[in-house]
C-alpha cells in the first residue's frame, strides 16, 4: 500500500490490535505539534473515519485540537438535556455520572477514552446493572460529542461487559399476606400498602393516587397517574394508555379507605390554615388531595 503523503494523514496499529489515524493540524502558539487523533477496529474502518477528518479540515470544521475533558462535557451534558428525561431516568443517570463516570473516567479527555481505557475500567468494577447504566449513560453522551463535531466515532460502543440476571421476585406467602393485611388495620400508611398489596399497584401508581380517582360508594379505583421519585417528587403520567385502568376494589380495601378518609380530614381541620404546607400531616393519599 502506497505511503500517504503530507497532510494527508497516518494510520497505524498498536499492540493491542487496535488501529489509530491522526490528522496534523500544524503547531499552536508556543510551538507545540497539534493533531487529531481517532480509532478503529481495522484498517479499513479507520481510513473511513480519517478520509471524513481530512474532509473537516479542508473545509475549516477541524480547528480544536483538544477535546474537554469527560467531567466538564458529562456536567454540560445533563444540564442540557435533563429536561428530556422523566425525573427517574434523571435520578439514575446523575448517579451514574457522578458515582461510576466521574471517579474512574472523569480525568480523561473525550478523544482519550479509547476501547481499551473503557474496557480495562469496567473490567475493574465488575459485572452490576449499574455498569451497564453507566456505560448507557456514556454512549448517550459520547454519542452527542459526535453530533456535535467533537468526537469522530464512539469509543463506548465499542465496550463488551457480562450482562446480569435480573434477581426473581419472591412473593409474600398467603400468611404473609394476610399478617401485612392485619397490620394495614391501625397503621396510618395501610390503605397505600393494602392497595398495592389487593390490586397488585406500582409503588409509584399508589403514591400516585387522589381521592378523585377512588369512588367509595362504587367501590372503583382509577389508575392515571404516578409519583416519580427523582430530584424531589412529581407527579406524573404512565408510560402508556394500556397502565391507564379502572379497578375494582374488595370491600376490605374500601373499608381500609374509607377509615383513611375520615381520619384525613380529622388532620386537615385539626392543621386548619396549615394545611397541606406541613409534610408531617399528609401522606401520600392526602398529599394529593389539595384545594
Amino acid at each position: 500500500m502506497p505511503r500517504r503523503g503530507r497532510g494527508e494523514g497516518s494510520i497505524s496499529q498498536r499492540k493491542d490490535g487496535l488501529w489509530v489515524g491522526r490528522v496534523e493540524l500544524g503547531r499552536s502558539a508556543t510551538g507545540q505539534r497539534l493533531r487529531k487523533t481517532i480509532y478503529g477496529k481495522t484498517r479499513v474502518e479507520t481510513a473511513r473515519k480519517l478520509t471524513k477528518l481530512l474532509a473537516r479540515k479542508a473545509d475549516g470544521r477541524l480547528t480544536q485540537a483538544t477535546t474537554p475533558k469527560l467531567t466538564d462535557w458529562l456536567a454540560g451534558w445533563f444540564r442540557s438535556h435533563r429536561g428530556d428525561w422523566r425525573p427517574g431516568t434523571a435520578r439514575v443517570y446523575a448517579h451514574a455520572i457522578d458515582g461510576w463516570l466521574i471517579p474512574g473516567l472523569g480525568h480523561h479527555k473525550l478523544d482519550a477514552l479509547t476501547p481499551p481505557v473503557i474496557q480495562a475500567w469496567a473490567a475493574g468494577k465488575g459485572p452490576s446493572q449499574m455498569l451497564q447504566t453507566s456505560l448507557v449513560v456514556l454512549k448517550r453522551a459520547l454519542g452527542f460529542a459526535m453530533t456535535q463535531q467533537i468526537l469522530t466515532y464512539n469509543a463506548a460502543t465499542m465496550i463488551k461487559v457480562e450482562r446480569v440476571k435480573p434477581k426473581a421476585a419472591v412473593p409474600l406467602t398467603v400468611e404473609q399476606a394476610q399478617a401485612l393485611l392485619a397490620a394495614c388495620e391501625t397503621h396510618r400508611l395501610g390503605a397505600l400498602v393494602a392497595s398495592s398489596l389487593l390490586l397488585g399497584l406500582r409503588v409509584g401508581e399508589a403514591c400516585g393516587l387522589a381521592w378523585a380517582d377512588v369512588d367509595l360508594e362504587g367501590g372503583a379505583l382509577k389508575i392515571r397517574q404516578q409519583v416519580q421519585p427523582g430530584f424531589g417528587v412529581k407527579i406524573a403520567p404512565l408510560k402508556t394508555a394500556a397502565s391507564r385502568r379502572t379497578l375494582t376494589m374488595p370491600a376490605r380495601l374500601v373499608a381500609l379507605l374509607k377509615t383513611r378518609r375520615t381520619a384525613q380530614l380529622e388532620e386537615r381541620m385539626k392543621a386548619g390554615a396549615a394545611w397541606p404546607f406541613r409534610a408531617q400531616s399528609i401522606d401520600p393519599l392526602a398529599r394529593r388531595c389539595r384545594p
